[in-house]
């Protein structure tokens, strides 16, 4: 983890001449030498009320007008160029927002991972939702079949000459007793 810059007037210059000239907040931090981690914890704090030092949180309140002012710009150009190509500052224009399936990407990487850890803890509860009246009655005479079945002593055996979970044999059904594909 990059070590917390302390904030220098030159950075202020640096920071809003790349936002006017249409970078995006990480790159004008990156222009001015400030690790991104610690322009993130100083927008942080100026948005949750205001940065203990003055000068960062004017800093960060004129990137945030800059940002805008150059968005606008770049908007005004797509109409005025729509006429004949409009497709460059389009491109700048979406770009300038970031990847929104990078973003979706990274947010189910921590998913996926946060569920990994749960599931090596012991403690990951799968949900699933059953809709429509009609699978919900099956699943109810399945349950009541398999339960008659296991007070009688006997096999789970169902219509469909399968294991009694409703899957043809062969075919594995998540949570059914005796359901891995190498045991049916």
């Amino acid at each position: 983890m990059p070590r917390p810059v302390a904030y220098r007037p030159p950075m202020r210059r640096t920071v809003i001449d790349s936002l006017l000239a249409g970078a995006s907040y990480r790159e004008a931090a990156g222009s001015a030498s400030i690790p991104w981690r610690t322009w993130c914890d100083w927008t942080k704090q100026h948005l949750s009320g205001g940065h203990s030092d003055p000068d960062v949180d004017a800093l960060i309140a004129e990137a945030r007008a800059s940002y805008a002012k150059a968005s606008t710009a770049i908007t005004a150009q797509v109409r005025i160029a729509g006429a004949k190509d409009w497709r460059a500052a389009a491109f700048l224009l979406q770009h300038r927002q970031g990847d929104a399936k990078a973003r979706h990407d990274e947010k189910r990487a921590r998913w996926e991972a946060e569920i990994a850890e749960h599931r090596a803890n012991g403690d990951h509860v799968e949900r699933h939702e059953v809709t429509g009246s009609t699978a919900a009655d099956e699943i109810r005479r399945r349950v009541a079949r398999l339960t008659e079945s296991a007070a009688t002593g006997g096999g789970a055996v169902g219509p469909d000459g399968g294991g009694g979970d409703g899957a043809l044999d062969g075919v594995a059904v998540l949570g059914a007793t005796g359901s891995t594909p190498t045991s049916r």
